[in-house]
């Protein structure tokens, strides 16, 4: 052997330590890769390592051939490196998932299933339920997974488990029976928890399924559990002599969603509903938040996909009436701003809701003093408290009018307070003017201020002074603005038993 030919092999025997570092770096990118679920990185480190191993059984054979043991003993070692980090990569692409380790799934609270190969992926995240609701909630998340689980109700790993895997081979068959090239088949369900106090928790589940078709398909629900006994909140909840009364609710949330000024409108954007008036309940429960209950129909239960899934947040206060005793004991509690009022005989008058305006603990000044102004009754439900100038003219000063009017529920009444200042006849912005309104209870003879435009009341977008008169006949209000520069406007609201309906626009 020439002299140039063996210090060039014996060059590239000692490149041996070269071979390991690589060898090294591409273990490290195997471990990242597997550690991020990452097939492409697991890839790259098992295809580089296989090059490693053909470089160093070839520097193996040049040392051997130099005698240069040293090296030899350096290419032996890199080989049974290399032949480790293959038979890893080469196990973990076999098993086509990672598996979180136990003890960080008992530690976070949070069960895990996933799986994922080529074209199919399917991952599920679910919640340790609080003490006390396991069973209610097992038997619920089994439902909305699928149902069929037939194992252990308490194993919630095991069932966890099962509808992973069952969905699993729901995918692989749908990609069997012939899907597009380009297609990812999936599903992914999601868990949180989204409200607790003393008495109740609440689980939220969204489940994402895509076969590979036009869309994919979403659905979004919820499940409030009772601490107390562990039973899950349905539609059981609504009392039986109110369930059509209820149907104005979901009526108006529907045309807010739709943002339908009508029945007609909202009739027309609705599928598989013979009527506004006879709106099918949710198939899904309503659960509680902080805010209140939300109340959703799933796509395509009510509207077309592109429609989404109709629903709101519903506040405590608007369905409480609806509630039977139990549902109401787990509503939370908030400060009440209510006052009483005293009467007697079976229902307070006109006279007893002024002196509850005027006698709570905070009234105003406005209201404090409203019992020592003149008054001009203008029927059963409706007074003015007024003050005049000091000559013998007759103009007013500023006026207070009080209309009550009753609710369609038979349980609320309404009352409409509408302060006007006057200068020389001319009404002017005094300090108290404008529009408040009082809702009364009969079950509590209880009364609170609520927000005019909570009960459909707006003025219109024009800078001015707003001039409010009522109709006590008519049972409407009127609001009225004027600007010089930008013109008048009027809008006239009819009171119809629940809310104001704008009837002059």
């Amino acid at each position: 052997m020439k002299d140039s030919s063996k210090k060039k092999l014996t060059l590239f025997s000692r490149l041996w330590a070269v071979s390991v570092i690589l060898l090294a770096v591409l273990c490290i990118v195997g471990v990242i890769g597997g550690m991020n679920e990452n097939k492409d990185m697991m890839g790259v480190s098992m295809v580089g390592t296989c090059l490693m191993f053909l470089v160093l059984v070839c520097q193996l054979v040049t040392s051997i051939i130099v005698r240069r043991w040293w090296c030899v003993a350096g290419c032996v070692f890199g080989i049974l490196v290399s032949l480790f980090v293959m038979g890893s990569s080469i196990a973990a692409l076999a098993a086509g998932q990672y598996r979180p380790p136990v003890m960080e799934a008992a530690e976070t609270d949070t069960v895990f299933y996933s799986y994922e190969d080529d074209r199919i992926s399917c991952s599920i995240v679910a919640l340790v339920p609080v003490d006390g609701v396991d069973e209610e909630f097992n038997e619920w998340l089994s439902k909305e997974l699928g149902g069929g689980y037939k194992g252990d109700r308490g194993g919630l790993q095991a069932l966890v488990d099962y509808y992973g895997e069952a969905h699993v081979d729901t995918l692989r068959s749908t990609l069997e029976d012939g899907v597009p090239d380009y297609a990812e088949l999936s599903y992914e369900a999601v868990m949180d928890k989204i409200y607790e106090s003393d008495k109740a928790v609440t689980y939220a589940l969204t489940t994402y399924l895509d076969f590979g078709g036009a869309h994919p398909l979403t659905r979004e629900t919820g499940a409030t559990f009772s601490k107390e006994d562990g039973k899950q909140m349905t539609w059981d909840i609504v009392r039986s002599d109110r369930r059509a009364e209820l149907n104005d609710v979901l009526k108006d949330m529907l045309k807010t969603y739709f943002d339908a000024g009508s029945d007609r409108e909202l009739m027309d954007v609705l599928q598989g509903v013979k009527s506004v008036s006879e709106l099918p309940l949710p198939s899904t429960p309503p659960y509680m938040t902080e805010t209140g209950y939300v109340v959703i129909y799933q796509q395509y239960e009510i509207a077309p996909y592109a429609m989404g899934m109709p629903g709101d947040t519903i506040s405590y206060n608007t369905l409480k009436p609806y509630l039977t005793e139990q549902a109401q004991e787990l509503i939370p509690t908030e400060e009440d701003y209510s006052f009483p009022v005293e009467f007697k005989g079976e229902a307070p008058s006109m006279s007893d809701f002024v002196k509850a305006l005027s006698r709570q603990e905070d009234p105003g000044e406005l209201l404090a003093y409203i019992e020592k102004k003149k008054k001009k009754q203008c029927g059963d439900d409706c007074v003015i408290y007024f003050s005049r100038d000091s000559s013998d003219r007759f103009v007013w000063t500023d006026t207070t009018e009080i209309c009550c009017w009753d609710n369609s529920d038979g349980r609320h009444k309404t009352l409409v307070v509408i302060h006007r200042d006057y200068t020389n006849g001319e009404i002017i912005a005094g300090q108290y003017s404008g529009l408040s309104i009082y809702v009364y209870d009969a079950s509590t003879c209880r009364m609170e201020m609520t927000g005019h435009d909570y009960l459909g009341i707006e003025p219109p977008e024009i800078n001015g002074l707003d001039v409010y008169t009522v109709s006590a006949k008519d049972k409407t209000v009127t609001v009225s603005v004027n600007n010089p520069d930008e013109g008048s406007e009027s809008r006239t609201y009819r009171w119809d038993g629940g809310k104001f309906i704008i009837t002059k626009p």
